[in-house]
């Protein structure tokens, strides 16, 4: 062996110097981490152990309006995970400082959660494209061209969608600012739907709901109709105030019953439907 490959040959040993048997080099054991790519939009597993989790869950118990026990169990909750979308969660805080300066205090500016159960093709173009106008053909309380609607009773969601031709097995979970809100009369005249104003922030029913009341009753009931005006006063196409946080998938326990109805029901025809798919881009 000449000098040169024993320089070598010394040089790999004191490189890899030789260990005891049993002894594990710990970079095996490295595990390597998903890196995010900035300003990706994701889904990403929410553990059970996190606070993330324990809300959700409670907010899944609380937010019935049918808070009777045998009802409790309808649904059963499977896999949960958190959006992850940082230009939605910048613009969310965005709006929520604009809406401060423009005068929004104690409850108008409270964070509360709302809901909306569709496929999995528009739960993706959600989280990742955002809730936009003119996806949905509910108009009781707006047109879709100026807002987007949204449930405050997740129960409700679910047996509308339960209900409904469309097939929907993801409940999509958002984060809201409801702001200034104007009751108004649903009405079911596209010609006599209220128009939004630059001084409120959504729409809701100015008549309070009951379980006891027909599905299409409690629909109309737990709907709000969100809006957003930019600098220049012209509506926004994708509400910022309206922030995807979390994607829950369900399966039903048993058949839903709609419940037995105690005031005049809404025209099958005029019922507000899920999401719209072929609006879907």
């Amino acid at each position: 062996m000449d000098k040169k490959e024993k320089e070598s040959t010394t040089e790999l040993s004191s490189a890899n110097p030789a260990k005891p048997a049993g002894t594990l080099t710990l970079r095996n054991f490295t595990i390597s981490r998903k890196k995010r790519v900035s300003g990706q939009a994701l889904l990403e597993p929410c553990h059970k152990e996190s606070q993330d989790y324990s809300l959700i869950q409670s907010k899944l118990r609380e937010s019935r309006l049918d808070t009777r026990k045998e009802h409790g169990n309808t649904w059963l909750w499977k896999d949960i995970k958190l959006v992850h979308n940082e230009e939605f969660l910048r613009e969310f805080s965005e709006k929520r400082s604009e809406m401060r300066q423009k005068g929004r205090h104690g409850m108008e500016m409270e964070e509360r959660f709302c809901f909306l159960v569709a496929s999995y093709e528009a739960t993706t173009q959600v989280y990742q494209l955002g809730l936009r106008t003119e996806r949905q053909d509910q108009y009781s309380l707006g047109k879709p061209s100026h807002g987007v609607y949204l449930y405050k009773h997740v129960d409700v969601a679910l047996k509308h969608a339960a209900s409904s031709t469309f097939s929907g097995k993801h409940l999509i979970i958002f984060k809201v600012f409801f702001g200034k809100v104007k009751k108004v009369t649903p009405s079911l005249d596209w010609n006599r739907t209220p128009d939004p104003m630059i001084s409120f922030d959504c729409h809701v029913s100015k008549d309070a709901v009951s379980h006891r009341d027909s599905l299409s009753q409690q629909i109309l009931g737990s709907s709000v109709f969100l809006f957003d005006y930019n600098e220049n006063q012209e509506l926004n196409k994708r509400p910022r105030q309206c922030l995807p946080y979390a994607v829950v998938s369900f399966d039903p326990v048993n058949s839903v019953t709609p419940p037995k109805s105690t005031s005049p029901p809404v025209s099958p025809s005029k019922l507000p439907t899920g999401l719209m798919h072929e609006h879907w881009n």
